[in-house]
């Protein structure tokens, strides 16, 4: 669709109004990036060709096809497109279509202010770059499996950004942070608690993550006394201070566990040992699932040496990825 070097970004939308207030509010974007505007999304692929849009801005709702018919069409046709989803009207079936079925970027409520809506544009762009620059033959499979993997799991599983918006989220993630519940995202992504206490303490452990590399935990209840969901924080070790950051959350209602006995089977743990993993799995810190075991917290200690040896595994981050993977912990998408 253009020549040019600079990055090509399309805007769809049936309304011309919204076309209009976009080519004003974005002008002064005009030096960076290479624009065009198409009232429908049929518009737009009638005069479709190989050199696809860098970036597509895409109205949801539109006479025809919409939004996300567009998205999972120039998905199909093998376009790298980084989609930006508007709409008036996000539901959580919308959201989880969005990630699941079309691979949307970033999805915003209207009207999106120009600032966020360019942040967005400018961070699909960053996005775009880092993966063409780490790609590799089988990095498209790797992802697709990571994804399907995550969608298999009966835990939430979200993924930050170095900006610490949300990436990536699974089906049962999608469910948490839509269910009205002490976790939820707002229009630019990122994580949002309705409990002040609880907001401060997950804010440091994703910022403590970030930086260094280090695990945390954090119980998050809800304001109005409902139930309460535990997250396992985690960063990148080997990266501290430049990774994103993945957030494993148990909902007592969603997710299934697997229990002591067959954690027992799989990794030839004792009796103590097992039983304190079921915990760590739930989301508990080492002190708390000692507590909850009658463990003297050295003695907890000790006995995770001997957990991460047996489980060939060398943080605590890393046994509860392993353990939530075994198949006491993966259901079909049929029986959520």
């Amino acid at each position: 669709m253009s020549s040019s070097t600079r990055p090509l970004v399309a805007f769809v939308d049936d309304e011309q109004m919204v076309l209009d207030a976009l080519k004003r509010s974005l002008r002064s974007r005009a030096r960076d990036w290479d624009m065009i505007f198409f009232p429908s999304a049929e518009a737009f692929w009638d005069v479709r060709s190989d050199d696809w849009p860098d970036v597509a801005v895409l109205d949801l709702t539109m006479p025809g096809w919409s939004g996300l018919d567009l998205a999972t069409r120039m998905r199909e046709a093998g376009a790298q497109t980084r989609c930006i989803m508007l709409t008036g009207n996000a539901s959580l079936k919308d959201a989880m279509a969005f990630i699941n079925e079309a691979s949307v970027f970033r999805y915003y409520m209207k009207p999106c202010e120009p600032e966020i809506l360019g942040a967005a544009v400018e961070a699909a762009l960053a996005d775009a770059r880092e993966r063409d620059t780490a790609a590799t033959p089988s990095d498209g499979a790797v992802a697709d499996a990571e994804s399907l993997l995550a969608d298999r799991l009966s835990i939430g599983t979200v993924v930050l950004d170095a900006n610490q918006a949300v990436s990536f989220v699974n089906k049962i993630g999608l469910k948490i942070l839509g269910g009205g519940g002490a976790l939820s995202q707002d229009g630019a992504r990122r994580l949002r608690t309705n409990n002040s206490e609880t907001a401060r303490a997950l804010d440091a452990a994703i910022t403590a993550a970030a930086q260094t590399g280090e695990t945390g935990f954090v119980a998050l209840s809800d304001a109005e006394g409902g139930r309460t969901l535990h997250a396992t924080i985690c960063g990148d070790p080997d990266s501290p201070g430049t990774a994103g950051v993945t957030l494993f959350i148990s909902d007592p209602d969603l997710t299934r566990y697997p229990t002591a006995a067959t954690l027992a089977q799989l990794f030839g743990l004792t009796g103590s040992e097992s039983r304190l993993v079921e915990q760590l799995v739930r989301g508990l810190s080492l002190e708390e699932a000692a507590e909850i075991n009658g463990l003297k917290i050295s003695s907890a200690r000790t006995y995770l040496k001997a957990i991460f040896q047996k489980m060939g595994v060398v943080r605590q981050a890393e046994l509860v990825q392993k353990a939530l993977t075994t198949s006491a912990s993966i259901v079909r998408a049929d029986e959520e």
